[in-house]
């Protein structure tokens, strides 16, 4: 649906309805299939990274929660992301969008969890 102003044609704001919360529906075995993380890594990985991952919710606004779970389902099960995107209930470009936001996010805490060694030589 779009809306004339000014004689250029815009598009109405599309919201993103979530279909389903994957942390909630599934059980701790389904879960951990899909994932390949329990429901426990993934809810520490999610609480690591939430504040890097609030954004701006022009066009409708994918939870921190849902971003996380979307970017794990992509790379540890290796799919195509229409696929993510269908399960979760987002678009294929949002699926995109979301697997970068939650790269950079990770990447902030890699000294945290990434140590190289130290050799004096």
């Amino acid at each position: 649906m779009s809306i004339e102003i000014s004689g250029i044609f815009r598009d109405t704001l599309k919201y993103i309805k979530l279909e389903k919360n994957p942390l909630e529906e599934l059980e701790e075995g389904d879960f951990k299939t899909k994932y390949r993380f329990s429901k426990a890594t993934a809810i520490f990985i999610i609480d690591m990274v939430k504040n890097d991952l609030a954004g701006d919710s022009r066009g409708g606004h994918v939870p921190p929660h849902i971003k996380v779970l979307c970017a794990i389902r992509t790379w540890a099960r290796r799919e195509i992301q229409d696929d993510a995107a269908d399960i979760i209930g987002i678009s294929q470009p949002t699926v995109l969008l979301v697997c970068k936001q939650v790269t950079l996010a990770l990447v902030v805490h890699r000294a945290q969890w990434i140590k190289m060694p130290q050799n004096d030589l």
